[in-house]
């Protein structure tokens, strides 16, 4: 479920205007349109995002590499995970059909996290082990006002 989550919040963060293409022209996925509800993603809200693209080719596996950095030196996130099972996880089937690919996915960002800068970077590769996208993060996350509220009435209560 972590995994998840974290997924959901770089899918998030990584089209908005906080991320930069790091790949190449080669590069099999093409995104798009992308919408992202709110945006930015908040704190102790539900994100949802729903995204269009075209997949050059069929992948059928592959990998995604997830670093992702709190506060310039934190680690939060440095695994790799099965491309397929992280599809599945976001209601996509595997194996990824060349063509037209979609998805929407709502998933809470939890309170706990904590507010301030991240960077990080997400490659994603084929079965074969050739690139199918990259993508560069830097964002800033606060807290909703109403995470604020309620942290401050736990405070009070001590």
């Amino acid at each position: 479920m972590k995994v998840a989550i974290f997924l959901t919040l770089l899918l998030s963060v990584a089209f908005a205007d906080i991320w930069t293409n790091c790949g190449s022209s080669s590069d099999d996925l093409t995104i798009d349109t992308v919408s992202i509800t709110p945006d930015p993603p908040k704190i102790g809200q539900t994100l949802t995002i729903v995204a269009t693209g075209s997949l050059s080719t069929t992948v059928t596996g592959g990998s995604a590499f997830v670093s992702i950095i709190y506060d310039g030196f934190l680690p939060v996130l440095n695994n790799t995970f099965a491309l397929c099972t992280l599809a599945n996880q976001i209601g996509v089937k595997c194996p990824l059909a060349q063509g037209p690919v979609g998805f929407k996915v709502s998933q809470a960002i939890p309170a706990v996290a904590p507010s301030g800068s991240y960077g990080g970077k997400i490659v994603a590769t084929d079965q074969n082990g050739k690139e199918i996208a990259c993508i560069s993060l830097s964002f800033n996350m606060s807290a909703a006002k109403k995470v604020h509220r309620e942290a401050i009435k736990v405070i009070n209560k001590f």
